[in-house]
């Protein structure tokens, strides 16, 4: 499990849940916590109270795990709280508060760039019935012609362009703002980008239906072993197909 979150690259990832035995008992988890890259919040907070009393036994069992970039939220102010509850027979449900949720997010710039027109063979004939004004045009054009202005000649020129192919190829008024704006110096505009978004290093939507259509496999060889048969269910194996069938093949090299 801690390998397949590691999978999704530098991404927060928290885990929480009911792991059957005391974190600090566990040295897959304890390795990983050594090496710096998860924490037992519940550890991290100073509160190791027992969540279960199964058997008469109280113990902690109910952890909520955070990687070091989901350990980022953590502040001074983050508490971990074991609540009683009768809902969950046997549990204490284990509560982390006060996180700074905003710390998984971030801003970015980016550059917001005309959409591209159709092909201009899609243009009807006699489009020219309805000429454009040019005449302010033509003057900051030969304004700028006389005194070397590229910049605004480049301008004018892609305003009657966008001009004319919005208007022979019938796009809608509210749609034309979205191919306005060549010639003209575009501004960044900004875009906060959460942590379910794609980083460098981390998978694909591709992979991860690919990493559950594998877990639907490993958990139908588990049915096929139980049943004491090689073969599987017949809508279970084409629910399975359906699904290989919508993923890339599998690169095992």
């Amino acid at each position: 499990m801690l390998k397949e979150a590691a999978a999704l690259g530098d991404v927060p990832v928290i885990i929480a849940g009911d792991f059957n035995m005391d974190t600090l008992e566990s040295p897959g988890i304890q390795s990983a916590i050594s090496q710096g890259q998860w924490i037992d919040a519940a550890v991290a907070m100073g509160n190791t109270s027992p969540t279960s009393d199964a058997g008469k036994a109280t113990r902690r069992i109910d952890a909520i795990l955070m990687n070091r970039i989901a350990a980022t939220a953590i502040t001074s102010k983050t508490e971990v709280v074991v609540e009683n509850s009768d809902l969950i027979p046997t549990h204490s449900p284990v509560i982390i508060k006060n996180t700074n949720m905003g710390r998984y997010w971030e801003k970015t710039l980016k550059m917001i760039l005309p959409k591209q027109f159709e092909e201009t063979s899609k243009i009807p004939k006699g489009t020219n019935d309805n000429p454009l004004d040019i005449t302010k045009r033509a003057q900051a054009w030969d304004k700028a012609r006389k005194t070397g202005q590229t910049d605004t000649m480049l301008e004018v020129f892609g305003e009657l362009l966008e001009e004319y192919l919005t208007s022979a190829l019938d796009i809608r008024d509210d749609q034309r703002n979205k191919y306005v704006g060549r010639g003209k110096i575009t501004k960044p505009v900004i875009k906060i980008n959460s942590a379910r978004q794609k980083r460098k290093g981390a998978i694909s939507k591709e992979d991860i239906n690919r990493l559950k259509t594998m877990r639907t496999l490993e958990q139908l060889i588990r049915i096929a072993k139980k049943q004491n048969g090689p073969s599987t269910p017949s809508h279970e194996t084409m629910k399975l197909w359906r699904k290989v069938k919508k993923t890339r093949p599998i690169n095992t090299g």
